[in-house]
């Protein structure tokens, strides 16, 4: 009985923190995101802030990176949080077939658009992998990072976005960063 209510106690912890089962199962060196991606993690630069699989019944799946120094700030909701020179958005959606997942990846690359001041837009292909590009600045100035470059596409089923931001202290070319990123990521096909 008291191996029982140890391991629930486990459980509704892992629950509320977030996590999950599968992830405390992961290699260090490789992250598996939904069914869909694999990231390498093995670049010490690259600080694992979140991954979240929640809403993964939902096939919503979402990780964070941290690049250089940290900083407390504090955000809109009056919460301290640990503010890097940038930060790496990842967000995974799988859908039930490709082409809902196009539709949904058009319109994130529509509201993208709309939200920033789109600076350029261009299509890339990196490891194989066809995106839709832009850099940008963000339109709300009370914004704590001041660039960022985002990229679009659909793998299969699921739709990727993958964000890296800025502040005034990172002094490395974003799309190389990206770039670097994006080379660690491998999809998976069915």
């Amino acid at each position: 009985m008291k191996l029982y209510y140890s391991l629930l106690f486990i459980c509704i912890v892992l629950l509320l923190t977030g996590c999950s089962f599968s992830s405390l199962t992961e290699d260090s060196s490789h992250l598996t995101i939904g069914n869909s991606m694999e990231i390498n993690t093995t670049d010490s630069d690259l600080i694992l802030l979140d991954n979240m699989d929640t809403l993964a019944t939902d096939g919503l799946y979402y990780a964070s990176w941290g690049i250089g120094e940290k900083e407390p700030y504090e955000n809109s909701e009056g919460k301290t949080i640990d503010l890097y020179d940038a930060q790496i958005y990842f967000l995974l959606d799988e859908y039930k077939d490709e082409e809902t997942a196009q539709q949904n990846m058009n319109s994130w690359f529509t509201d993208a658009k709309a939200n920033y001041e789109v600076l350029n837009e261009e299509t890339i292909t990196c490891n194989e992998q066809t995106y839709s590009l832009i850099t940008y600045t963000f339109k709300n100035k009370n914004n704590p990072f001041i660039q960022g470059i985002s990229v679009f596409t659909v793998s299969n089923n699921s739709v990727i976005c993958i964000e890296l931001t800025s502040g005034k202290n990172f002094e490395e070319d974003l799309k190389t960063v990206l770039l670097d990123f994006l080379n660690k990521c491998t999809y998976m096909k069915d």
